[in-house]
């Protein structure tokens, strides 16, 4: 009976340490701006991309849509899963198989996109897509480079052997796991895809879109503002998932170690971020990149830049307490899944109304999208604390 106890261990060590493993690979190789960051080394013609086309810019924008939300799961699963495993906590191990499926296609987005870089066909769908022509794509190339690839195919080998140890083992049915620890950890997927999926991704890409078609000032307004203001920004371009993984640990280790804090934790958490991104946005309006002379001569659409990208960045601020609060809202035991939907659909109704205000202007729109936040913001806080009082 000891021997079996010594050999679930092990396992769980392994599988613990190999997780580690695979999220310090995602962290420095496998970043979240593993395809937009070429997007944006073509852009600012960075040495070694000067063959670089707009066809490519599509190739690589299309992929960075897939894997932006295939990212932010398999991080966050990747990272959570070795706290919940070392601490045993119930669900840990239905987690860590969860990250090495997100690790595998992943991997396989990766191996794909790589294999994929010289083929003309695909250059000339997401030409299709973005630039509304097709055939006329002569010149491309691919410009991942190495290092992801073969950090792919460890990730994909690593991730296998997860699975195996897993399956062969059942951890999920090891008693060990049978405590009082939070098993809503796991639905903190919710808020990893909602803040990936539509925050970073379709929200953006809609009001891009529509921007595009409508043309004009706003087209030119959310463009300054999203790739000059904005774009690779540090505090403004942290992906969304790692807010959530703060809040996953604040409350594992809280549940393990505090209990007493437990209730106090995402108000200390939310509060800290809120106070350094107020700091933050302070400094960012007192030195705002130069437009006038460096982008533009018109007077108009710097006042409309001017005026759009403060309420931006408030969005942006908000976005993340958004999604910190449906993180810390997943762990109460009294959610309603019914409750959690009515909420996520009726901010997206309301952001796509903002979005249909493009032709008035993008402060309107960003500042429509900004009450739907600070909505979402209420009405969660009010949910999660004082209705829960009441009952």
């Amino acid at each position: 009976m000891e021997k079996n106890n010594d050999s679930v261990i092990v396992k769980i060590v392994s599988v613990a340490g190999i997780l580690a493993a695979l999220a310090l690979v995602f962290i420095i190789i496998l970043r979240g701006d593993l395809f937009s960051g070429v997007v944006s080394a073509i852009n600012s013609t960075k040495a070694g991309y000067e063959s670089a086309t707009i066809y490519d810019v599509c190739y690589y924008k299309a992929w960075n849509v897939i894997y932006g939300g295939v990212y932010s799961i398999a991080l966050f699963a990747t990272v959570i899963a070795p706290v919940a495993l070392m601490l045993r906590f119930n669900g840990a191990a239905s987690l860590a198989r969860y990250a090495a499926i997100a690790d595998i296609v992943l991997a396989v987005i990766v191996i794909i996109a790589k294999i994929l870089g010289n083929n003309g066909v695909m250059h000339k769908i997401t030409a299709k897509i973005y630039l509304d022509e097709i055939g006329v794509v002569t010149a491309y190339g691919d410009f991942m480079g190495v290092f992801p690839i073969v950090a792919a195919i460890i990730v994909l080998v690593l991730s296998v052997i997860v699975l195996m140890i897993i399956h062969s083992s059942k951890l999920d049915k090891v008693k060990l796991y049978n405590n009082e620890g939070p098993r809503e950890i796991v639905r903190m997927i919710i808020p990893v895809l909602y803040g990936s999926v539509f925050l970073e991704t379709i929200r953006p890409l809609v009001i891009s879109a529509v921007c595009h078609r409508i043309g004009g000032m706003s087209d030119t307004v959310n463009t300054f503002v999203t790739d000059y203001f904005f774009a690779d920004v540090w505090g403004f371009n942290v992906p969304y998932v790692w807010f959530v993984i703060v809040v996953a640990l604040a409350v594992i280790v809280a549940n393990r170690y505090f209990k007493k804090l437990k209730d106090n934790v995402i108000p200390i958490v939310m509060g800290v971020m809120t106070a350094l991104y107020i700091i933050r946005c302070i400094i960012y309006i007192a030195n705002p990149p130069r437009l006038f002379g460096y982008l533009t001569l018109d007077d108009a659409i710097c006042d409309a830049t001017e005026l759009a990208y403060p309420i931006y960045m408030l969005l942006i601020v908000t976005d993340v307490l958004v999604v910190m609060m449906l993180a810390y809202w997943c762990t109460k035991k009294e959610l309603a899944k019914r409750t959690l939907l009515i909420v996520l659909v009726s901010h997206m109704i309301i952001t796509l109304i903002a979005i249909a205000t493009v032709g008035i202007g993008m402060a309107i729109v960003y500042g429509i999208s900004l009450v739907a936040n600070i909505l979402i913001l209420i009405s969660s806080f009010y949910m999660a604390y004082i209705r829960g009082r009441h009952h």
